[in-house]
């Protein structure tokens, strides 16, 4: 079954053209720190950095890098033993129509 948000899509404009991330898998919590914030937030906003942005990434190397720094996060919790229980801090997408190419204005 289609989530209404991808049902919503087919028929009204304003849905189209639209990427959405998430910073775990369904049915999984996101790691928070309310002194550090959210590993997902901070690994998207290393990742937006000059480096990928001048050299014409592309999006989907930049959710992947997103997703390295959390791999490393994940092993880092697991090791520290900070967390009881599984780890599952893993960067879903849902696209609805987002075909054209992204890019990031040019920076001076």
């Amino acid at each position: 079954m289609d989530s209404p948000a991808a049902d919503a899509s087919r028929y009204d404009p304003m849905f189209l053209e639209l990427l959405a991330l998430h910073s775990s898998a369904d049915g999984y919590s996101s790691v928070r720190n309310p002194k550090y914030g959210s590993p997902f937030i901070y690994a998207i906003c290393e990742t937006l950095n000059e480096k990928t942005i001048t050299n014409n990434y592309e999006l989907m190397q930049i959710i992947g890098l997103a997703q390295s720094i959390l791999d490393q996060f994940r092993d880092w919790v697991r090791k520290k033993g900070k967390i009881s229980g599984p780890v599952v801090q893993t960067i879903e997408y849902v696209s609805t129509g987002f075909n054209k190419k992204f890019y990031f204005p040019e920076l001076y």
